[in-house]
């Protein structure tokens, strides 16, 4: 079995969430006016931990038939700084170079997950695009853990017959009808 460790980084992932809600908000016709209402904020920190905690459950689900110890997923009751980790068993033909697709799109998922997540109470008509993103980082982990390596194809030697060998085989598999053209 192959070993995957993946972990996720709460600070960066709020940090992501931050920035987009921020830029989403400044690029649109009406800034002034969203930016107030869909930048997120240190107030808003509390909502966001449990959307953080929401999208924990949903990768802990996700992952959980190649788990081989629980994945660390922050409850009520925890530090407010706990990241997302899992150790998964992989098997032995798993594709190990999707292994940073595996801890990228997951990372994707989080903040897409939240995204939408926030932006169905501040902004409903933006959420579908999140909902959309979240949902195909999703099939991309599944797709990455999914992927297995190609069984090599067994290697077929020939042995080289001599020149002359093959010559005399050509003159003994000719057609009739060649012969009989060249007695003409």
């Amino acid at each position: 079995m192959i070993p995957l460790r993946i972990h996720i980084s709460k600070p960066q992932t709020l940090h992501a969430v931050e920035m987009t809600t921020a830029y989403q908000a400044v690029k649109n016709d009406d800034a002034a006016h969203l930016f107030d209402r869909v930048a997120v904020v240190g107030a808003d920190h509390s909502l966001l931990e449990t959307f953080w905690h929401d999208s924990c459950v949903i990768a802990h689900h996700t992952l959980q038939e190649y788990r081989q110890q629980p994945t660390s997923c922050p409850t009520s009751s925890t530090r407010q700084d706990d990241d997302f980790h899992a150790l998964l068993l992989m098997p032995e033909n798993w594709d190990d170079t999707s292994s940073s697709s595996v801890v990228t799109s997951l990372q994707a998922f989080f903040v897409a997950y939240m995204l939408e997540r926030w932006m169905a109470l501040v902004w409903p008509e933006a959420s579908t695009c999140h909902a959309l993103q979240a949902a195909t980082h999703k099939k991309q982990v599944l797709h990455c853990l999914e992927a297995r390596k190609r069984k090599p194809r067994p290697q077929i030697h020939f042995l080289k017959k001599k020149s002359h060998e093959k010559e005399n085989k050509d003159n003994n598999n000719r057609h009739p009808s060649v012969e009989a053209a060249d007695d003409l």
